[in-house]
């Protein structure tokens, strides 16, 4: 699921593994956008019955950015919010492909 709302890109999808993943930053065209806090980025991880973990560090990359169509990767780590669930969790060479 993917959508835009004015400069803001927010993309969301679960695995067959039952993990959700969202993403959420500004969009200023292709490029590495930071899960620092530096920019507005963020990113995180949910297990159902479990918990969730927010994003303290690594990235997303849009390679493609028509407007239409996104294009990229993502990797982070990232500690637990709530739940019970391991204290940090880590997401490694995530992909995504929307249309918008």
């Amino acid at each position: 699921d993917a959508g835009v709302g004015g400069r803001i890109i927010s993309i969301t999808g679960t695995g067959p593994d039952g993990l959700t993943v969202s993403l959420i930053f500004e969009e200023t065209g292709p490029g590495t956008y930071p899960l620092d806090g530096s920019v507005i980025a963020s990113a995180t991880l949910r297990e159902a019955s479990v918990g969730t973990w927010a994003a303290s560090d690594g990235e997303i990359v849009m390679t493609v950015y028509t407007g239409a169509i996104g294009i990229g990767t993502f990797s982070f780590t990232a500690e637990r919010t709530s739940g019970s669930g391991a204290t940090t969790r880590t997401v490694a060479a995530g992909s995504f492909d929307v249309r918008f």
